[in-house]
């Protein structure tokens, strides 16, 4: 069984290993590069004397080729090196921030609820899943950055800009594979909520973009307990051993991603499902506006053509 961060653990050794052989290489490169000028320093008089006045240059060129090339190395590796630390710290706080919720979850779960960290998916590893005794599925991805999260037309943002990766992408990408093997492991239609935790970064509210909720480390635990009260369709607590035994003992198979289905609200009637390449094509015909009430399939969160498809 995966622990909590172990994973990301292992991407900031490799990170680190790369950035002691980047030092070695450079050092080597250095040794390499003195160990020449102190060959043209020891035979420059046997040159000059052989060679004249051309052998005097011959040495003074090389002599600055190499001092140039020494100078290149130096700038190049010292970026390399800093970008590389700045990867393997950041690696390492994204490590403690999973370890600091897989300890809330395990906290959380005791004895009564199943936890595990660091399953293998198609699309990465996902931080989190728990298993709740009332038959839920909780989904948990945990981010490490510092600042304020804000939401902006249903985008998240750092410190007011948009983070290097789409954390609501990559959470629904694993959300719905997850999905696909709960429906196959049951044979029922299964729902898993999904949570996005910032250890790190100040979060001023709960946050729900596409059915995925955003808030931070302090809050995980009120709002577990929130949704686990609530009633649910698919009991999966009577699957969960096969359901551990699935996620975590077998090759993990690429599946194509399911293609979105969408309902719109035209001419005031609910209409669909229409594929995104439809409703493009209604968007074209001037069918449906921008602002046209758009319900993604499986959820019930209207919102507009705009935010979710355009």
């Amino acid at each position: 069984m995966n622990t909590a961060g172990e994973s990301t653990r292992e991407m900031a050794n490799e990170r680190r290993k790369m950035r002691r052989l980047t030092a070695y290489s450079v050092l080597a490169i250095f040794v390499a590069g003195i160990c020449v000028i102190l060959v043209l320093m020891a035979y420059d008089r046997t040159i000059v004397k052989t060679w004249g006045i051309f052998g005097a240059l011959v040495v003074m060129a090389v002599m600055l080729a190499v001092k140039f090339f020494l100078d290149r190395i130096d700038k190049t590796a010292s970026d390399s090196m800093d970008f590389l630390h700045k990867r393997e710290k950041d690696a390492i706080r994204g490590a403690e921030g999973e370890e600091a919720v897989g300890q809330i979850l395990e906290t959380f779960a005791q004895a009564r609820h199943v936890v595990l960290h660091d399953v293998k998916s198609p699309f990465g590893n996902i931080d989190h899943l728990l298993f709740t005794e009332s038959g839920k599925a909780f989904l948990i991805e945990t981010k490490a950055h510092g600042g304020k999260v804000t939401l902006k037309k249903q985008t998240l943002l750092v410190n007011g800009k948009a983070p290097e990766k789409n954390f609501i992408n990559q959470a629904v990408s694993n959300l719905l594979w997850l999905k696909g093997e709960l429906d196959r492991i049951t044979g029922e239609d299964t729902w898993v909520n999904t949570i996005i935790v910032f250890t790190n970064a100040h979060v001023p509210k709960l946050y729900v973009v596409r059915n995925i909720a955003v808030t931070n480390s302090r809050f995980l635990t009120k709002n577990l307990s929130l949704i686990d009260r609530n009633p649910t369709t698919v009991n999966l607590w009577p699957h969960v051993e096969q359901i551990k035994a699935s996620l975590q003992g077998r090759a993990i198979p690429l599946r194509p991603m399911p293609e979105p289905s969408f309902y719109l609200y035209l001419n005031d009637q609910v209409k669909g499902p229409f594929s995104t390449d439809q409703i493009k094509t209604l968007l074209q015909a001037d069918s449906a506006k921008a602002d046209t009430p758009c319900c993604a399939e499986g959820t019930q969160e209207w919102q507009t053509v705009e935010a979710l498809v355009a």
